[in-house]
């Protein structure tokens, strides 16, 4: 009665209810399976590979042992790890059951890799390496195969485009650089024999300054301006330069002596008035401090072709007072180079910010 009442209440009220066809799917197929109901499977079973379909259906894969390509780029061949007499190398078959590994013959011969090419060795087995082994640059191979690399130094790009040569550190009577030759081992140091001449490098050439030897500059020294050459070589900047200095976490509580100097220069040669120097704030929708609130930024209030007649006199001494940016209209100039400023324009006055020794030291 139950029965027939419920096939009567399908077709009065045209119920259908679907029996769902499984079908194969990329995964399943790149696995060497087929999509099936798990209870018609009698081998093995991956969960995952049929995604599109209910919980019942998964891959049915041969229980055989077949191949996988990263075994194959290995050199290795996936079976039964019982039946392996080489070495084993896990996750090489990764769609197969936990008992088949990637065997690689022992008598498999190594073969080259870019990594260890780069790093000046040869893929080799590690017990026929006398000289220095560097692990992880024969990825695809065997465990126990190692980048072999002569032990005597051997040229390294980095060393090179410094002007040095790899060698025993006993052996230098130059310049010392440490990481100019990574792959080699720590006595192994860049050699800089004769000193390259110091050559233009434009982050200096941005600040103002011209990289040299530390010792033959009397100006200010900027640390890692020149940044491709050695550590002895500093951005040397005649005065306080025009490099960029960062407002710290608290504020000066007044204004510097050298922004009153420029703030009084300025308004001399230009009019207006001074609308801000000291304002212990934060930049505009930031978390920042402003460099007001280090009494190191002026605002000269004059607009139109005096304020940009102001802008470009700034930008001219900049470099030699201590000047690291000026803000126009819709204009920033900053390490050298005036782009547009996307923070709140500045129609009504011209801002110009010191760094730290032009803040002490501007003069003119």
């Amino acid at each position: 009665m139950r029965v027939s009442f419920y096939v009567s209440v399908c077709i009065i009220f045209g119920i259908f209810i679907p029996t769902f066809a499984q079908h194969q799917e990329q995964k399943c197929a790149n696995a060497g399976g087929v999509c099936k109901n798990e209870n018609d499977c009698s081998e093995t079973k991956l969960v995952g590979y049929c995604p599109t379909q209910p919980n019942h259906i998964k891959c049915c894969v041969s229980s055989s042992v077949y191949q996988e390509q990263k075994c194959a780029d290995a050199h290795g061949d996936c079976k039964n790890e019982n039946d392996c007499s080489g070495t084993k190398l896990v996750g090489y078959c990764p769609t197969q059951p936990n008992h088949i590994k990637c065997c690689v013959p022992k008598g498999d011969q190594p073969y080259p890799e870019q990594k260890c090419i780069n790093a000046g060795g040869v893929c080799k087995y590690e017990n026929d390496c006398s000289e220095r082994k560097l692990v992880g640059y024969c990825p695809t191979q065997a465990n126990n195969i190692k980048c072999c690399v002569p032990d005597h130094p051997h040229p390294e790009p980095k060393c090179t485009n410094a002007g040095g040569e790899c060698k025993n550190e006993n052996d230098c009577s130059g310049t010392k650089l440490v990481g100019y030759c990574p792959t080699q081992a720590n006595h192994i140091k860049c050699c800089v024999s004769t000193p390259k001449p110091p050559y233009i490098e434009q982050k200096c050439i941005n600040a103002g300054g011209v990289c040299k030897n530390e010792n033959d500059c009397s100006g200010t020294k900027l640390v890692g301006y020149c940044p491709t050459q050695a550590n002895h070589i500093k951005c040397c900047v005649p005065g306080c330069g025009c490099h960029y200095e960062y407002a710290g976490t608290k504020c000066s509580g007044g204004p510097t002596p050298g922004a009153i100097r420029l703030a009084n220069h300025f308004k001399a040669k230009y009019g207006g008035f001074i609308s801000e120097i000291y304002n212990c704030r934060k930049i505009a929708g930031t978390n920042s401090l402003s460099l007001h609130a280090e009494g190191r930024a002026v605002d000269v209030a004059i607009r139109g072709s005096i304020g940009q007649q102001a802008f470009d006199y700034a930008i001219s001494i900049a470099c030699k007072t201590g000047i690291q940016e000026v803000i126009f209209e819709q204009k920033i100039w900053t390490n050298g180079k005036t782009k547009f400023y996307a923070g709140k324009d500045h129609y009504d006055h011209v801002h110009i910010g010191l760094n730290r020794c032009g803040a002490q030291n501007w003069n003119i």
